[in-house]
């Protein structure tokens, strides 16, 4: 739960590499530290249920983090695709570079999210209430955020 700022890439297309000036036309130079990050690509709304498409040519970073790819040091980064952070194969945990940047970074990952349309470009309050399941390293998420 916290505050978050809605970071608009809806202008990214299939297979397209996210870069650090994609991140600053989306408003990320407004992320503050310990903001939440909800990155607006508009993909699980469009492409879901679209397989293997959903998976193999959604936009996505780059396998290696160039200096400064988090502006600011988000403590959540939140996708609205999947492979945003997971180019290639999303089980196999070598094509998960971005995952283990991210993650050792100690931003922590919330992906699949949709709707993120509807909320405007500024700051929300945003809450991710999940579940914590034994074994596992994710777990099943609501997400929502509340508007004045």
């Amino acid at each position: 739960m916290g505050e978050a700022l809605v970071v608009d890439l809806s202008f990214v297309g299939a297979n397209h590499e996210i870069t650090i000036d994609d991140l600053k036309r989306g408003g990320a130079d407004g992320v503050k530290p310990g903001d939440i990050a909800l990155l607006r690509t508009g993909w699980t709304d469009t492409m879901y249920g679209k397989w293997p498409d959903y998976f193999t040519q959604s936009p996505y970073f780059p396998r290696r983090r160039p200096s400064g790819w988090w502006p600011r040091e988000p403590r959540t980064s939140a996708s609205t695709s999947s492979r945003s952070t997971a180019r290639g194969c999303p089980t196999s945990r070598r094509r998960l570079p971005m995952h283990r940047v991210i993650l050792g970074a100690g931003v922590v990952i919330m992906e699949g999210l949709t709707n993120l349309g509807a909320l405007p470009r500024r700051r929300v309050d945003f809450a991710a209430p999940f579940y914590k399941i034994a074994g596992t390293e994710g777990a099943p998420a609501r997400f929502f955020a509340t508007l004045d």
